[in-house]
């Protein structure tokens, strides 16, 4: 943080980055685009962002995790965005099924725990049905995944309702991906590795893709990594995504990146999620790690920047 007499402090972009939890690249498209963030200068000439401007982002980052577009909220009022904030699903208490999660991701755990699918069925349709696309799958579906893996781990429920669950969500996000117009954003071609079989974090990353106007190439699972390159030569894409699950191996995830990245054209990203922690280790400029689905929409719109 920057601090000149009788000014007030600036943060730098880094700092800004990691209050917000949006990139570097995000915040410069977004001045690009919107006009907004508008970083300052201090008296010894260095670029910073005042506290108001970083709490108006943090209120943005909050709005776009819930399914908001940046573009239709990113001119208004610091006023509007905590009206809009105060009305975001509250986080449960301390003696819910799923400590930490909404009360409505509570509700469908319940159901899994019981072992009732077609009533966690119809309740995520109706989350659908009210949230849309994007907000279901942000709001709903990742967080709900995420509390069945924990069950699953704190044998709370057999790996056969992890299974009947999955089962039902996979249908729910083909619902929520089907009817919609022409795909005419960046093409994306999306799978996983020899050895990682889980497919659910893949499913909803496609979800998304799909409702932001992306062409998407599903590959399916365990794609080696010679068929990922000649596969993303053969259909142009812009980007590989590859899921990796906590279940897989740290090492053996920076391997495979590895070896998908010195196959691919220099063109070609590669964004690799998941909750695996070799993911963190990765550094190379040609993968970009993605630790939540909300990191999507803007990575999406540097991406159309760029191009």
């Amino acid at each position: 943080m920057t601090k000149a007499h009788g000014t007030p402090a600036l943060f730098a972009l880094g700092e800004v980055a990691a209050a917000t939890g949006l990139g570097a690249d995000v915040l410069r498209a977004w001045e690009r685009r919107y006009g907004f963030p508008v970083p300052l200068r201090d008296a010894r000439g260095r670029r910073g962002y005042p506290r108001d401007q970083v709490e108006r982002l943090e209120l943005v980052r909050r709005l776009v995790d819930s399914g908001e577009r940046p573009g239709q909220i990113m001119t208004l009022q610091m006023a509007e965005l905590q009206a809009r904030a105060a009305r975001l699903p509250h986080v449960a208490g301390q003696h819910s099924v799923a400590i930490g999660y909404s009360a409505d991701v509570e509700e469908a755990l319940r159901f899994v725990i019981e072992d009732r699918p077609e009533a966690l069925a119809d309740l995520l349709h109706r989350h659908l049905a009210r949230h849309g696309g994007r907000g279901f799958v942000i709001g709903i579906a990742a967080p709900l995944t995420a509390a069945v893996g924990e069950a699953w781990r704190d044998q709370r429920i057999p790996v056969f309702r992890e299974h009947a669950f999955t089962h039902v969500l996979h249908r729910v996000l083909a619902m929520a991906a089907r009817g919609l117009g022409k795909a005419d954003g960046p093409r994306m071609l999306l799978t996983t590795v020899p050895g990682e079989a889980h497919g659910l974090g893949l499913a909803m990353v496609e979800a998304i893709l799909v409702l932001e106007g992306c062409h998407c190439v599903p590959l399916g699972l365990e794609t080696p990594p010679a068929d990922i390159a000649a596969a993303a030569l053969a259909h142009r894409v812009d980007v590989v995504a590859l899921s990796f699950s906590s279940f897989f191996g740290a090492r053996q995830a920076v391997r495979m990146l590895m070896d998908v990245r010195a196959r691919l054209d220099p063109g070609i990203a590669i964004w690799a999620g998941g909750a695996c922690s070799g993911l963190a280790q990765v550094r190379d400029p040609g993968i970009a790690r993605f630790t939540d689905l909300a990191a999507i929409t803007p990575a999406l719109e540097a991406l159309r920047l760029r191009d």
